[in-house]
Order: structure tokens, then sequence, then C-alpha cells
């Protein structure tokens, strides 16, 4: 059984095209990794200093309605990074 996970993404601008690219670096992330995307909240036109973020709001609180445990957060530099407890990693 794969490891549900979420995704998100901040973005300063509201770029659809890094938006989508963002969303893609995720899925295939999580698909190399074994893991279940069940979804990728998205807060746009946000800029790094602002604390009061709607999408990752949201995402909070699904994390307290589901089972996902883990978040996967594009940056748009580098790779993607995540971390569950170890009994829910994927074997390789």
């Amino acid at each position: 059984m794969h490891a549900t996970v979420f995704g998100y993404i901040r973005l300063e601008d509201g770029d659809g095209i890094e938006e989508d690219r963002l969303h893609d670096l995720l899925a295939a992330h999580a698909t190399a990794e074994g893991l279940a995307l069940a979804d990728v909240f998205v807060d746009r036109h946000m800029p790094p200093a602002r604390i009061v973020r709607p999408g990752l709001t949201e995402l909070l609180a699904q994390l307290q309605r589901a089972d996902g445990r883990a978040v996967l957060v594009a940056d748009g530099l580098r790779a993607l990074d995540w971390d569950l407890p170890p009994g829910d990693r994927p074997q390789p």
C-alpha cells in the first residue's frame, strides 16, 4: 500500500506555467518514491514573508482530517524532500 502524501506550492505570482511545472515535479517525485499524491495545495501571489497563507491553512486542516502524514513541497529550484516515519517509508 502506498503512503498518502499531499503537495504544497507557493508562488509569488500567478504564473500558470510555473504552477503546472511544479505540480508535475510533485507528481513525478511521488510516483518515483512509491507515494500516492492525494492533492496539491497552492498559494498564488504570496510573498515569502506572508504568514497567513490560505492554501497552507487548508493543507494543514486536510492533514488533520486524512490519513496523509507527509507533505511534498516544491520550491522551484531543486528536488523535493519528504519525511515519513520509518514504518511508512516505501521499500526499494
